[in-house]
């Protein structure tokens, strides 16, 4: 009579945590985001925000600007979402990586960049030197001086990136980009907004 061969019992598995997210995150990194005349990575000006390719990257938050914004005015804003503080170009943190504007029919018209780690093609970006900006860009336009910066522009059929560089600030050297903005295909580029509370989505 044969001898019966033993079943060999399974192998436990273990059950998946139920607290495991198996989407990842459609949020670029910081230092992934590339800045262009179009946009930041996926936020694309000239797009509304609502199904724009960079969604992932804001959300609508409607009392950002409650008890500031103006009687009447709606106080809700686009804001960034998933990045946390971000680098200055002196090393302290900034509040946000960047800040987005919309018009009133929702479209992505103004993005504002205030961390060092979003960067151009070319490697040009917050904490970048006049002499890189103009290397890289021989054929910008500007400058445009304002009251503690002066403004240069690429412009291109996709929209506007913008390089303010600091020029007579006492707390930052000259010649350094101090804030990169993106407008929208047919902006005016020439405005200075360095030191000033008009700025992306702002409440004011």
């Amino acid at each position: 009579t044969p001898t019966p061969t033993p079943t060999p019992s399974p192998t436990p598995t273990e059950a998946p945590s139920a607290s495991a997210d198996p989407r990842p995150d459609p949020r670029p990194d910081a230092a992934e985001l590339v800045l262009s005349p179009s946009g930041l990575g996926p936020l694309t000006v000239g797009l509304p925000a609502e199904g724009n390719p960079g969604a992932a990257m804001i959300s609508w938050d409607p009392d950002h600007c409650a008890g500031m914004a103006e009687p009447g005015v709606d106080p809700g804003r686009w804001v960034a979402e998933g990045y946390g503080p971000a680098t200055r170009v002196d090393g302290s943190p900034a509040e946000q990586l960047f800040a987005v504007g919309t018009d009133e029919a929702g479209v992505v018209v103004w993005i504002d960049v205030y961390g060092t780690e979003p960067r151009t093609p070319e490697g040009v970006g917050v904490g970048s030197t006049l002499a890189e900006v103009l290397a890289a860009y021989p054929d910008a336009g500007g400058p445009f001086a304002g009251p503690l910066s002066e403004v240069r522009w690429v412009t291109t059929a996709d929209g506007v990136l913008v390089l303010e560089t600091a020029l007579d600030d006492p707390s930052e050297p000259d010649g350094v980009v101090v804030l990169a903005r993106v407008l929208a295909p047919g902006s005016d580029p020439a405005f200075a907004t360095w030191r000033t509370d008009w700025t992306a989505g702002g409440c004011l």
